[in-house]
């Protein structure tokens, strides 16, 4: 789904984007899955540029033995895998000496493969590195690896196998005058990094993380900042109390600390973390029988009889997985070009903090590689105002072949957020893309779209997705 912003925005006046960019998603056509990037081409280019900067380095058996039988099958990282398990039998010398003069080779070679390809490098290192020997070497060759690609995989195995050696290195990289080597710090150390694993000492400890953290928050560089608020998310995942304290001594530190806190703090937020919730200043809704904190919808199309896609429906009275613990609802669902109201849990329009609400896509019927718009709508009662957060959240079909499960895929997107006044009406427009992408394929059938206003279901409509 390209549908939704980051949750929260940049600091003004800065770029969005800095640094490394992945392979971009292309506006037609299906995009190339990242594992492409770590192609035959590619490692005949690396094997021709290694034979010129190391002489006897021989390109045609590396290239053999990297793209062996299975090469087509694997996924990117057991591709980076491949290929730097063939660099270390073909550049390093009998009974793997020569480490020294392997990694001169690769530095001068490295600077021409930026991006996913560059995973290579720090694997290299991570393979043949981490040794009591060769592991100061290693980690200060991470550090010039991760320029214009990154290191952020490569230096975990390290950090499992000494904390407070790798550690020292670390703490240099975050004084770097270089933001990538900064943003290693902060990117490498986390403790659940996606690809990456965890790293068990920092899960069950995060203080060394948190540390590294506060010295780089009012960092110059978004690109730094952005892997800081991500640190401080896996924080939150196993320690939220211990986030929380550190939040609150830090809130109104400064504009950029604030962000980092903001974005460190997006899985809370998504969860209706009471605390969070306070901290941030969100309006709490669930009073004055507004209803529940936070709902999960029962299947991918809804429990029972959902709006049918050019009028108004009833929602069924089955039972939906709700986070808070189950429950059950019965209301009525916008239609999917309708201009029904939403009113889970079985709320009147009017009763509670929320007066009203509507949701409507348009078209109902979408083809693969298509769009959408959704037009939402909230009416505050008279009596409330706050801050106030909108998101929505996509419940997806079962893919074919697939049991639909217990608990159905979901996705929540963010939408906007705002001081909204008592009375006041918001309303908006949010194109939702349905092509495929490349770590997403889309799934025909019926998607259920519901609107969120801090964690409450407001209204809810149905679009069906064809090939």
């Amino acid at each position: 789904m390209g549908a939704g912003a980051l949750d929260v925005p940049a600091v003004a006046g800065e770029p969005r984007l800095e640094g490394r960019r992945w392979p971009a998603q292309e506006e037609t056509g299906v995009p190339e899955p990242f594992k492409e990037t770590i192609s035959r081409d590619f490692v005949n280019r690396l094997g021709e540029g290694l034979a010129e900067a190391s002489p006897g380095f021989d390109a045609r058996a590396f290239a053999r033995s990297a793209c062996r039988a299975g090469f087509r099958d694997l996924g990117l990282m057991d591709r980076v895998g491949r290929v730097a398990e063939a660099l270390g039998k073909h550049l390093l010398g009998d009974g793997g000496t020569g480490y020294g003069e392997a990694l001169k080779a690769l530095e001068k070679v490295q600077p021409d493969f930026g991006g996913l390809p560059g995973f290579v490098f720090p694997r290299f290192a991570a393979m043949f590195g981490l040794t009591r020997e060769r592991f100061d070497m290693s980690m200060d060759v991470l550090a010039r690896f991760t320029l214009g690609s990154s290191s952020e995989f490569g230096v975990r195995p390290f950090i499992r196998e000494d904390p407070e050696r790798a550690l020292g290195h670390i703490t240099r990289w975050a004084a770097s005058d270089n933001h990538e080597i900064r943003r290693l710090a902060s990117e490498g150390a986390r403790p659940r990094l996606p690809w990456g694993g965890s790293i068990q000492a920092f899960v069950d400890d995060p203080a060394p993380v948190i540390a590294l953290v506060e010295g780089l928050m009012e960092d110059p560089s978004l690109f730094v900042r952005k892997s800081c608020g991500n640190s401080l998310n896996d924080v939150t995942k196993d320690h939220p109390e211990l986030f929380l304290e550190f939040a609150a001594r830090h809130m109104g530190g400064g504009e950029r600390t604030d962000w980092v806190l903001r974005r460190g703090a997006r899985t809370l937020i998504k969860r209706k973390h009471p605390g969070a919730m306070k901290l941030f200043g969100y309006a709490t809704l669930s009073a004055g029988g507004s209803g529940r904190s936070d709902v999960k919808a029962g299947t991918a199309a809804g429990t029972g009889k959902s709006g049918a896609a050019t009028g108004t429906g009833k929602a069924g009275a089955g039972k939906s997985a709700v986070k808070a613990g189950a429950d059950a609802r019965a209301g009525k669902s916008g239609a999917a070009t309708g201009a029904g109201r939403g009113v889970p849990g079985g709320r009147r329009a009017g009763a509670g903090p929320i007066k009203s609400s509507s949701l409507e896509v348009s078209p109902a019927s979408v083809k693969i590689g298509g769009s959408a718009e959704l037009r939402y709508r909230v009416e505050l009662s008279r009596t409330f105002g706050g801050l106030v957060r909108l998101e929505y959240r996509m419940i997806y079909p079962p893919a074919p072949g697939k049991p639909a499960g217990r608990v159905p895929r979901e996705k929540l997107f963010f939408l906007r957020e705002t001081d909204m006044s008592a009375g006041q009406v918001l309303e908006g427009v949010r194109k939702v893309s349905f092509k495929d992408l490349s770590i997403r394929r889309q799934v025909p059938g019926d998607h259920l779209i519901e609107l969120s206003v801090n964690g409450i279901a407001a209204a809810k409509a149905t679009v069906r997705l064809r090939r």
